[in-house]
């Protein structure tokens, strides 16, 4: 994954939306991030630094997430 640092100002607001999307599903849900991260396979520091738009999402990863909050990549802004 590359930093944020090196992306366009664009890029950087499509991964602001989509960890900004991807928390608010989280939280609509009730869960925590550790245990969003634990059964996504991923460090808690990764989910955080997705939810704040400071990594680039792997689109895979993208539709895993998706799926496990109940919708699809298509509703996730900046796809």
């Amino acid at each position: 994954m590359s930093k944020s640092e090196d992306l366009t100002p664009s890029q950087r607001a499509i991964l602001q939306r989509i960890g900004t999307k991807l928390k608010a599903l989280r939280e609509e849900q009730g869960r925590s991030i550790e245990s969003i991260a634990a059964e996504a396979g991923i460090a808690v520091e990764l989910l955080y630094a997705i939810e704040a738009g400071r990594e680039e999402v792997v689109w895979e990863s993208l539709a895993w997430i998706s799926a496990f909050y109940g919708t699809s990549q298509d509703d996730v802004p900046g796809r």
